[in-house]
């Protein structure tokens, strides 16, 4: 039996809610590449809606792959 890779964007499990998936927003950035500073400051920028639930934050996981493909998450510098 292989072994996962939970590094790659797909591969995140998340916690389903009414047939929706969500990701906190460790795996979320996670996902994205980025460092939590960073991914707070570009869901604030781009206007990602977060769901509160008790002590964390989630995140819809295609809201968060739909950003990946529109780059919203690439570094600037090459």
């Amino acid at each position: 039996m292989e072994k996962e890779n939970l590094n790659e964007p797909m591969n995140a499990r998340g916690i389903i809610i009414d047939g929706i998936e969500y990701v906190t927003q460790n795996q979320a950035a996670q996902m994205a590449g980025v460092s939590l500073p960073t991914f707070r400051k570009k869901v604030k920028l781009f206007n990602i809606e977060k769901i509160q639930r008790s002590n964390r934050s989630l995140f819809r996981k295609q809201d968060i792959l739909t950003a990946i493909e529109n780059n919203w998450f690439a570094k600037w510098w090459v």
